[in-house]
């Protein structure tokens, strides 16, 4: 699909939560055992604006858009 992946910095365990958490997340979607190959673009972008636009309780309860917008005109 041609995106950049990253990985948790080695021995931060809070980092590993984020990711497990964030995988989590994502189960909803996609089941463990969904072949990611299969999965169309337009069926990604689908699950990427749900989750852009679902809020979250470290942010008080707004977007990521939200949040995003804010920092930028800071």
């Amino acid at each position: 699909m041609g995106i950049e992946t990253y990985f948790t910095r080695l021995y931060t365990s809070h980092d590993k939560g984020t990711v497990e958490y964030r995988i989590g997340v994502l189960i909803r979607y996609f089941t463990n055992k969904t072949d990611l190959r299969n999965i169309t673009v337009s069926e990604m972008r689908s699950v990427e604006r749900k989750l852009i636009r679902r809020s979250i309780r470290k942010f008080n309860y707004k977007t990521l858009n939200e949040v995003l917008l804010e920092k930028l005109h800071l």
